[in-house]
């Protein structure tokens, strides 16, 4: 575990890969049902969603990661970002939220960083590298920059509460 401070940290290598491999392929089928999500702001940015807690499709993978996650899982769900699509800043329902990196071929080159806000008008930016998992307080405004090449930029979302 990397501790940036009380409220961030991340850990490579989180989860069994094989599992990693088996949502990625099933997130880029073309049967997946992804859906453009725009938060409540009416001037909000769009992303993509895949609601994979609410998916049957996922229900070994929703098992496998609610018995991962040493907190009550709310939801699990994945983020899409297309070429040059911005994030905006913004906080998380629940405690803590647990961002995982699911593209193998993404690499800092590449951007698609999330950052978080911290005191003083600085941020910290942590890359979404494949199979890290980024824990933070979901209190934390945080958002995703956008990938630089033709990537769809994928993480695993996890909301959680104590």
């Amino acid at each position: 575990m990397n501790l940036i401070n009380e409220n961030l940290k991340y850990f490579d290598n989180y989860l069994d890969p094989n599992i990693l491999k088996k949502m990625y392929n099933k997130l880029i089928d073309s049967q997946c049902p992804w859906h453009r999500q725009v938060s409540d702001n009416v001037n909000s940015l769009s992303f993509w969603l895949c609601p994979i807690s609410n998916l049957e499709i996922f229900s070994e993978e929703t098992k496998y990661l609610k018995d991962k996650v040493d907190k009550k899982v709310l939801r699990i769900y994945a983020n899409g970002q297309t070429y040059t699509q911005h994030g905006e800043f913004h906080k998380d329902d629940g405690d803590e939220t647990i961002l995982i990196g699911m593209n193998e071929n993404l690499s800092i080159a590449n951007g698609g960083a999330t950052e978080f806000l911290c005191e003083r008008n600085t941020s910290i930016c942590i890359y979404p590298i494949y199979n890290r998992a980024i824990f933070f307080n979901s209190q934390i405004e945080h958002r995703a920059l956008p990938c630089l090449d033709k990537t769809f930029r994928i993480t695993l979302a996890i909301k959680t509460t104590t």
